[in-house]
């Protein structure tokens, strides 16, 4: 299920890194920390520009189709490229391994500096998980680069996996709450619409 990309104009967005970490208890001592499994998700919450009447129950029918937290759905990546992006034939190089916060990539866009800013967004053909980069990457002549990003990866790359950047990457998310509530007023001609979501991850 897709959202509804022409809704897509948020007026007020927030973005929130959970992770869950397990510390023993220490009295002046050492703590120990742990982490089991991938604990980190990405909650979103997203407000959308004032909508006149027909989109704001456009947007809020798309959201009853979800049965609450029921069922997923992708939503394009809402927040600004930083930098201008890999390209459209970006691709592993090597591959990577699960737990990895770096790959290798060839078929980008040639000699191009600040392609990707750290808090620009990456993700690989069939992983549902958005990555966020945390480096800056500078692709030289042959088409090649470094990028290096947080979390790890949940699971491994395969060479000549391709690459998505920027604008081409969606996240795959449910809404937060069984509640779906619209609030309209009437002295106003146009009304805002509130998703918060929070990343569903299947694979």
């Amino acid at each position: 299920m897709h959202f509804p990309t022409h809704l897509l104009d948020p007026q007020k967005l927030s973005i929130t890194a959970k992770s869950k970490t397990q510390l023993d208890p220490s009295h002046a001592g050492p703590e120990y920390a742990n982490q089991l499994g991938d604990p980190h998700k990405w909650e979103l919450s997203l407000t959308t520009v004032p909508l006149v009447y027909a989109k704001t129950m456009e947007l809020f029918a798309f959201a009853n189709t979800l049965g609450g937290r029921f069922k997923y759905f992708r939503l394009p990546n809402p927040f600004p490229a930083i930098g201008k992006g890999l390209g459209d034939d970006c691709r592993a190089k090597d591959g990577a391994y699960a737990m990895a916060t770096s790959i290798s990539v060839i078929g980008a866009t040639q000699s191009l500096v600040d392609a990707l800013m750290p808090g620009d967004f990456i993700s690989f053909i069939g992983h549902e998980k958005a990555y966020m980069v945390t480096e800056p990457v500078t692709i030289n002549s042959l088409g090649h680069a470094i990028v290096r990003f947080s979390p790890s990866l949940r699971k491994a790359v395969g060479a000549g996996e391709k690459i998505h950047s920027c604008d081409g990457v969606s996240f795959n998310v449910a809404l937060k709450t069984d509640l779906l509530k619209l609030d309209l007023v009437a002295t106003k001609y146009r009304n805002s619409f509130v998703l918060q979501l929070s990343e569903r991850l299947h694979d």
